[in-house]
């Protein structure tokens, strides 16, 4: 296996941590966001120099540079291929939008040093060529679920979800890989990040308490969707191929199930995470698929869900600050005509959730569904259901915060500052540029499909590395 040019993959792990490390000092309120920012910043850029390098390797799997394998006894401790790098650059950009547009509010050391761990180790998840940083990766991105509020009864019940899945994660890498418990305790894990039926209210209360911002960060790492895709999905098709429709079967009902549960959800907030999650359900379908056109339909809407529902939910936060918690769900609000600018940007976030024809979301759900019907027959009728009941969700909660009358006067209830325009706006203009251009963005894709759809091994051991390879069949 072939080397990068320098340890990035390490550094990008380090970094955040680093600069996590230095809120913990006596930095000053008011500099922390820049002082997060600007560690954000330095990891997207290693980031991208090794997204650079497996793209012009090919997409073959790459470890980490001189020094990376320090202390290591296996080998490289990260490595990276074309299924992980896109996947190293985009999280650092949502944590970014993120982090830049959270309300003063939210802003403290607190905030910022979670987001930067949250960061460091869904990276080390990504990048991981060693189960124990695998492992410790999956653990540790969930940290702000376990440091929560005990008193708040949403983060007890997101809490114990999360936990159970790295228990289930944990047993999974101890047995044997040819067994079929490994294979159920993978998918347990998959299905309790995931959010599948019956885990689905877990995940959908984790987006429902006062840790908007930081919750919807650690979900949109979706390293459940990761771990189907290296790990479960090459296992299935090794141990037990007939189980796979069935999984897919179970993540296309719960994506219905979510979907209909969101027609009596009265809660703005509460209707938001339905559809994320109904969302989050159908790309699980996706990969179970097992087909080139919804593995890749899969991979692109990671892209939409992980840009889309992080500009939703920022928009909603800004609002629900400066309103202090007083949205109704009721009625209209009105809030268009004083903040025009959020209206705009949460009307073009909703309809690329929805697949608008222009943005990604369009050519992503295009082949999802078509992948879903390829596989699952009359069956596969489901996903167009569900997708287009949260369609109808996103247009009911547009309409709910923007139109109508406006309902209050507040001198507070001001449209977007400017570091809230310049990071939601670069957001949705990636998913502009990539739905004018879909090849490309199939292009990027392709090797990390071909990965998926082979059979790569499956490290079983406990401080064994990470066997995958360089270049799928």
């Amino acid at each position: 296996m072939s080397s990068l040019s320098a340890p990035l993959l390490t550094l990008s792990v380090i970094i955040p941590a680093v600069f996590a490390a230095g809120l913990a000092s006596r930095v000053p309120v008011h500099h922390a966001r820049t002082l997060t920012l600007a560690g954000l910043s330095a990891t997207l850029v290693v980031c991208l120099l090794a997204l650079v390098q497996v793209l012009a390797s090919g997409g073959a799997r790459l470890a980490d540079g001189s020094f990376g394998t320090m202390f290591s006894l296996n080998g490289a401790w990260f490595a990276v291929d074309s299924l992980s790098a896109v996947l190293l650059v985009l999280f650092p950009v949502l944590a970014l939008v993120t982090v830049a547009a959270a309300p003063q509010r939210d802003g403290d050391r607190r905030f910022y040093a979670l987001s930067l761990i949250v960061v460091s180790a869904t990276l080390a998840t990504y990048a991981a060529h060693n189960v124990i940083v695998f492992v410790v990766g999956w653990t540790a991105s969930v940290l702000p679920f376990v440091v929560g509020r005990t008193r708040e009864r949403w983060y007890a019940v997101s809490r114990y979800t999360v936990l159970a899945s790295s228990l289930a994660l944990a047993v999974a890498f101890v047995l044997p890989s040819t067994s079929l418990w490994t294979l159920a305790a993978f998918i347990a894990a998959a299905i309790l990040r995931t959010g599948l039926f019956p885990a689905h209210r877990g995940i959908v209360a984790s987006l429902g308490g006062g840790g908007l911002l930081l919750s919807a960060l650690v979900l949109n790492g979706y390293q459940n969707l990761y771990l189907l895709a290296r790990f479960v999905l090459p296992l299935a098709a090794r141990e037990a191929p007939s189980l796979l429709p069935w999984l897919g079967g179970l993540a296309l009902l719960s994506c219905l199930w979510l979907a209909v549960l969101g027609l009596a959800e009265k809660r703005p907030e509460g209707l938001l995470a339905t559809v994320i999650v109904s969302q989050a359900c159908a790309l699980f379908a996706g990969f179970t698929t097992r087909t080139a056109e919804g593995v890749t339909g899969a991979l692109l809407q990671w892209i939409v869900l992980g840009v889309c529902s992080t500009v939703l939910i920022a928009v909603f936060r800004c609002l629900q600050v400066r309103t202090d918690g007083d949205i109704r769900g009721d009625s209209f609000n009105g809030f268009a005509s004083a903040t025009p600018r959020f209206a705009a940007m949460f009307g073009v976030a909703a309809l690329a959730l929805a697949g608008l024809p222009g943005t990604l979301g369009f050519s992503g759900e295009d082949l999802l569904m078509h992948g879903a019907l390829v596989a699952h027959g009359w069956f596969g009728v489901v996903l167009p259901v569900a997708i287009a009941l949260n369609a109808w969700h996103v247009y009911r909660l547009f309409s709910i915060l923007f139109m109508g009358e406006a309902r209050m006067s507040s001198p507070d209830l001001r449209d977007a500052l400017p570091r809230e325009r310049i990071s939601l706006f670069a957001a949705l203009a990636l998913l502009v540029w990539l739905g004018f251009v879909p090849s490309q963005a199939v292009q990027w894709r392709a090797p990390a499909v071909r990965i998926i759809l082979g059979s790569p091994p499956v490290a079983p051991l406990l401080a064994a590395p990470l066997v995958v390879p360089s270049h799928a069949p």
